[in-house]
């Protein structure tokens, strides 16, 4: 008696897939405020779904291996962190060009106001109508999830194992032999919905836009019109055992939880972290109060709330895995679930010093707990000056300065700080560093801590980690007394404090809440959250464009504006001195979110109504404007000719790759005003942004981290600041002696590129003695002579190097002019210099020096470098307009005064090397000499 054959199991067509798809956008959307009967009616798809499931088991069980992971790939493909393609809508369009042998306009509309939003859709059309209707070659789901793989291969952010897979099994093909092998042996309706996979977004095809008209998809229809069908309903359809949504719950891999759905003997014994792969990370409820984050946690039953410092980084979920004879092993994830191992590199060194696994460590002794096999940490990477945390925005410049692999390519162009000169980045940059600020651990020596309660793992935590400001450090934390009846003022003041002290908010946990349980949420408490707290400005928004992820979000088509353009004003004073004056903004950031559906609409015929013109009509406009080069998500469809002001709020401020102004963080549009009301001029600029911004992260007016760099180096004198008397006289010395002026001898040049000129630039270095300048005509102030010229420099002559940038003519550079003579400070116009003494570290400096100084008003005196050239126009910023010329004064008495007198040259011609606006004033840089007084 011969025992029965298994059954073999059948390839599954591509076309099922992509017609269930296509019958879920067919739902009949609901218009807002209208309900259904019956409880299956508000959520037909998940109905179509469970037929659909029924029906493929029924026809093709048992399925081939590794149907379940490929089935969710294609259904959530932004869910899919393995595969990446580095394919967007305008790289995919003219590969389906050449796929099809068509012109590339047939795509190229798909994101117009005729376009249907939706590059997918647009294929289809173009293949219907030339489509038999009958397909020789048809392809099974497991066919097209194997060609993915081999295009998702050709990207070096592709998971490695999936690289190393596809090199085994085939030869390397580009990237268009790729698309042309799966596109054309699909049907229209295939070919479209492989187009959205690939961009991983199937919004388009599932939840279309109820209708063309944008007035009615906006008021008439919102978000919930259809409910999505959401992965974790998915997982419950396809596994009722529930075991394969609880292992998701837990490790958040859609691939993993698939492997395990498909094991015959899976048991929720089975389900448990595992190193290397990540863990899912906690999603916190947001409280607009503290009221309203007292009351989360009524239904939990822990006596004891901690409230935890909320650190301004990026996540970072810890793998460590002790191998022996070899170092530990490190996998980080980000929060986005993707491998950051790599462009991470820079934490690795902090890791093994926090675990102390870089030296032997005796645990007795020093009473503290080892990893002896593996752990997986919970960090928030920060940037760090010193022992302080610095700003979000530094992150990213230190990730691309310290990355490995295929990200370390993202050098500091990225995230220059634009505050100073490019050529200075190397060495402002080496006071911050990259930090790690612990605050909760999942899993020590194989053993899950997960289910166990927050305050044992807490205090796991701290016996572990090796703590060490600016590197390694704990998240702080306030205990709140549950039973208190004075809880609620408990927590405020906690709140307050961190407010006060320019932090970004608190997270609140429960003491006996496991980590990442539903029933026992973390909260997040920040000021934005709350009503009228958040950073709010009024500015100019200056265009408009249809953003394609907002635009899904709201189901919106393509003729809806959905992303607003925001600028700055960056020649205040021109306009007050002359309100005819051309303006001149950066426009640097967008906001899509804050206004409700009904006054998004009415916006949008605002704009409509308003006189505008496309973007490479700019030239057009009654004012300049520059776009940001990397302004996300990418440069406006139209620019307004009169600019609209706009009020936003904020969650604090940052500042974009290469962008010289700080933003609003996560930027939300409280209200706008007709040009009646508010003209543009009432919006802030940049002065006003920069101001608000800096104390909102807790900047000094007069202070920005280049200023600190040059403070900690040359000890620049500072002073408590002190609101000078608008009477108060600049100069309070004797009358000024007149000297004589020397013709300036025969000048050389350093060449200095502006934005629009290509060649390289000469860097020329003076010596920085024998370099003694007289002024060009005109920029000094000529004395009535009383007395014959000398030919020689008087006793009281100060030794002086001129940084001059002016442009040649019929040129895109500007030139460095030098001379070799000594003059006096007579002839600088003291009373419109903006000066900066410089002395040695931890010196007083000469007496000379110190006198020059108390006889110099503070309003003409400056705390840093940076700020003299940001006065002076030297760093993207306008120059002041109420000095002319900068001047340093470098004390050169001590041992020490020559090297600093070497330094400060050479930053200055550094710094003229980077100059871009030819309207920047001079700067002087006097040798201080122990002689004569009198002079200054």
């Amino acid at each position: 008696m011969s025992s029965k054959e298994p059954v073999k199991p059948q390839a599954i067509p591509f076309s099922l897939l992509s017609s269930f798809i296509f019958k879920i956008g067919k739902i009949q959307r609901r218009k807002a405020g209208q309900t259904r009967k019956r409880d299956e009616d508000n959520y037909p798809a998940y109905g179509i779904f469970k037929q659909w499931v029924e029906d493929l088991r029924k026809d093709y069980s048992p399925f081939p291996a590794g149907t379940t992971a490929a089935v969710f790939r294609f259904l959530f493909p932004e869910e899919d962190v393995r595969r990446k393609y580095n394919i967007q809508e305008k790289t995919m369009t003219q590969l389906l060009a050449d796929c099809f042998s068509v012109k590339e306009d047939s795509f190229l509309v798909w994101d117009s106001e005729e376009g249907l939003g939706c590059l997918g859709l647009e294929l289809k059309a173009v293949m219907d109508r030339t489509y038999s209707g009958v397909s020789s070659h048809s392809l099974s789901i497991a066919d097209v999830d194997l060609l993915l793989d081999e295009l998702a291969s050709l990207s070096g952010y592709t998971d490695l194992a999936i690289r190393e897979s596809v090199r085994k099994l085939h030869d390397k093909r580009s990237r268009a032999a790729i698309i042309r092998h799966i596109f054309r042996r699909l049907s229209p309706e295939e070919a479209c919905v492989v187009t959205q996979v690939i961009l991983k977004d199937l919004r388009p095809l599932l939840y279309p836009y109820a209708a063309r008209d944008y007035t009615s998809a906006l008021t008439k229809y919102n978000s919930a019109s259809v409910k999505v069908l959401s992965k974790e309903h998915a997982m419950d359809i396809w596994d009722s055992s529930g075991l394969m949504l609880k292992f998701h719950r837990l490790r958040s891999c859609i691939d993993s939880a698939a492997a395990f759905a498909d094991r015959p003997d899976k048991t929720i014994k089975d389900i448990r972290p595992e190193i290397g792969q990540a863990l899912a990370i906690p999603k916190s409820m947001k409280a607009i109060s503290v009221e309203d984050a007292i009351k989360k946690f009524a239904n939990q039953k822990s006596d004891v709330v901690w409230a935890e410092t909320k650190y301004d980084g990026e996540r970072a979920q810890i793998h460590v895995e002790i191998r022996e004879g070899d170092k530990p092993h490190i996998t980080i994830y980000s929060k986005s679930k993707r491998n950051s191992t790599h462009d991470r590199h820079g934490i690795h060194g902090l890791i093994r010093e926090a675990l102390g696994l870089d030296r032997q460590v005796n645990p007795v002794a020093s009473g503290r707990k080892t990893v002896k096999r593996n752990i997986v940490l919970d960090a928030e990477m920060v940037a760090c000056k010193g022992e302080k945390i610095d700003e979000f925005w530094r992150i990213r410049q230190l990730i691309g300065d310290t990355a490995r692999g295929v990200r370390a390519g993202r050098r500091s162009t990225k995230a220059p700080d634009t505050e100073c000169p490019e050529s200075m980045q190397s060495e402002l940059n080496e006071d911050f560093s990259l930090g790690l600020v612990f605050f909760d651990v999942l899993v020590l020596d194989d053993v899950s801590l997960i289910f166990r309660p927050y305050h044992e793992r807490r205090s796991i935590l701290e016996r572990l980690i090796r703590v060490e400001p600016g590197k390694c450090m704990l998240a702080a934390r306030y205990r709140v007394d549950m039973k208190n009846p004075n809880r609620r003022n408990q927590l405020h003041e906690i709140f307050q404090q961190h407010i006060d002290n320019h932090e970004e908010g608190l997270v609140l946990k429960a003491e006996e809440s496991p980590y990442n349980h539903y029933r026992n949420p973390w909260v997040k408490l920040k000021k934005d959250y709350i009503a009228g707290d958040g950073d709010t400005l009024s500015m100019v928004m200056l265009g408009a464009s249809w953003n394609k992820d907002r635009g899904r979000e709201l189901r919106v088509p393509p003729s809806a504006f959905n992303t607003f353009y925001i600028g700055v004003l960056t020649n205040p004073q021109d306009i007050k001195l002359n309100p005819n004056a051309r303006p001149k903004f950066d426009l640097y950031f967008t906001v899509e979110y804050g206004l409700s559906r009904e006054s998004l609409d009415m916006f949008i015929a605002m704009i409509k109504a308003s006189e505008s013109v496309p973007v490479t009509h700019k030239h057009k406009l009654p004012y300049d404007v520059k776009i940001l080069e990397e302004i996300q998500p990418g440069p406006p469809s139209i620019l307004l000719e009169s600019p609209i002001v706009v009020e936003l709020f904020g969650a604090g401020f940052t500042k974009a790759p290469k962008s010289k102004h700080y933003e609003l963080r996560f930027p939300r549009m409280q209200k706008y005003f007709r040009r009646m009301d508010r003209p543009w001029q009432d919006a802030a600029d940049w002065e006003q942004v920069r101001d608000a911004a800096r104390k909102s992260v807790g900047r000094s007016e007069d202070e920005d981290t280049p200023s600190q760099w040059c403070n900690k180096t040359w000890a620049a004198h500072t002073k408590p600041k002190t609101i000078p008397s608008t009477e108060a006289a600049i100069i309070k010395e004797e009358p000024l002696s007149q000297e004589e002026i020397l013709p300036a001898p025969k000048r050389r040049r350093i060449e200095v590129l502006t934005p629009q000129a290509s060649s390289p630039f000469k860097h020329v270095s003076a010596p920085p003695f024998a370099s003694m300048t007289n002024l060009p005509p005109g920029n000094s102030e000529r004395l009535p002579s009383s007395s014959p010229h000398s030919s020689q420099p008087t006793p009281s002559s100060r030794f002086l190097t001129l940084f001059s940038p002016t442009r040649v003519p019929n040129s895109q550079k500007f030139t460095i002019t030098e001379s070799q003579v000594p003059v006096s400070t007579a002839c600088l116009g003291l009373q419109r210099s903006m000066i900066w003494f410089a002395r040695p570290s931890k010196e007083q400096g000469c007496p000379r020096w110190q006198k020059d100084q108390r006889r110099i008003s503070e309003e003409r005196r400056t705390k840093s470098l940076m700020t003299l050239l940001q006065r002076c126009g030297w760093c993207d910023e306008p120059c002041s307009p109420s000095i002319r010329n900068g001047l340093i004064i470098v004390d050169t008495c001590s041992e020490k005064g020559p090297a600093l007198w070497k330094k400060t040259v050479r930053l200055i011609e550094d710094a003229a090397t980077e100059i871009k606006d030819e309207n920047c004033l001079p700067i002087y840089v006097i040798q201080c000499r122990d002689h004569t007084e009198g002079t200054l």
